[in-house]
């Protein structure tokens, strides 16, 4: 879907039994939208602006994190460990 590069570490992922599968279909469209913005690495904007649309597309809950942060990476990287998304730039450093 998105190219083919490898990245410098590797993503170890167990899926949750609670995730359904029937959402990857729209999360992968909301992948594709936000990575026509910028890159996904190092990009805090880019990891809030996709949780803001998985929020609005009711696939994740809306509010504070319990890790205070925010930006959808669970999401982005149970997508990477499917296989579904890859070819994702890496900034240097």
């Amino acid at each position: 879907m998105l190219g083919a590069t490898e990245p410098s570490y590797r993503y170890r992922m167990f899926s949750r039994p609670a995730r359904e599968l029937t959402v990857v279909p729209l999360e992968l469209a909301l992948v594709e939208e936000v990575l026509a913005e910028a890159e996904w690495f190092g990009q805090c904007k880019v990891h809030v602006r996709f949780e803001e649309m998985l929020e609005h597309a009711e696939i994740k809950r809306p509010g504070r994190r319990r890790d205070g942060t925010r930006g959808g990476r669970t999401n982005m990287a149970w997508l990477i460990s499917l296989g579904l998304v890859f070819n994702l730039k890496r900034h240097p450093g």
